[in-house]
């Protein structure tokens, strides 16, 4: 993925998990020293999902 670089940055990354139950959505992201995001990604749970 483009601009998801993060060699020699001090950078931190975040899940969080939002949405009403039954519509939630995990969102990760790879945060800047001040905890500003620089790359977030969403799954949503209505998403198609690995079958076992």
């Amino acid at each position: 993925m483009p601009d998801t670089q993060a060699r020699g940055k001090r950078r931190f990354g975040r899940i969080r998990v939002l949405g009403k139950r039954s519509d939630r959505c995990l969102v990760l992201s790879l945060c800047d020293k001040e905890g500003k995001p620089q790359f977030e990604y969403a799954i949503h749970e209505s998403e198609p999902r690995w079958q076992n």
